[in-house]
This record gives C-alpha cells, structure tokens and sequence, in this order.
C-alpha cells in the first residue's frame, strides 16, 4: 500500500476466505502430485524387479513436467506476502 493508502496498480486484494480456499486447494494439488510421484516410482521399481514394462498401466503426469512442484511452491508463497 502507498502512504495514501491506495494500493498499487495491478494489485489483488483477496478475503481471507478466499485465501483460505486458495490455499486448501493448492494442498490438494501438491498431494495428488505426490501421489503420482509415489506411483510412479512404485510403477518403475516394478519394471526394474519384473523386467515387464507396464506400459499403458504406467501412471501418467497430468502436467507433463517436473516444474508444477515449484508452481504451487511459489502460489503458496505470494498468498503469504
């Protein structure tokens, strides 16, 4: 906030209860992307100890890459400013 009390160009207020909403769902979503992460390695130790690959049974990212993590990471810190 300015010293007049105006808030910069571009900024967001939000209410605590959207905040709060915000932040749970951004759990939600660092928890399924561990998930996928857990089964993934549990799919490849399975291939390493098989020597059968899964294939189409092989659990997928939703996003693709590795760079969501640092996304909600960074999500989670801007509702802390």
């Amino acid at each position: 906030m300015s010293a007049s009390g105006e808030l910069p160009a571009g900024s967001v207020v939000l209410l605590p209860e959207e905040v709060k909403a915000i932040r749970h769902a951004l759990l939600i979503g660092l928890d399924s992307y561990g998930e996928i992460e857990r089964l993934s390695a549990c799919a490849k130790w399975h291939e390493e100890k098989s020597g059968q690959p899964l294939g189409e049974l092989r659990p997928l990212h939703p996003t693709g890459n590795d760079v969501t993590v640092s996304d909600f990471a960074a999500a989670l810190r801007y509702l802390e400013d």
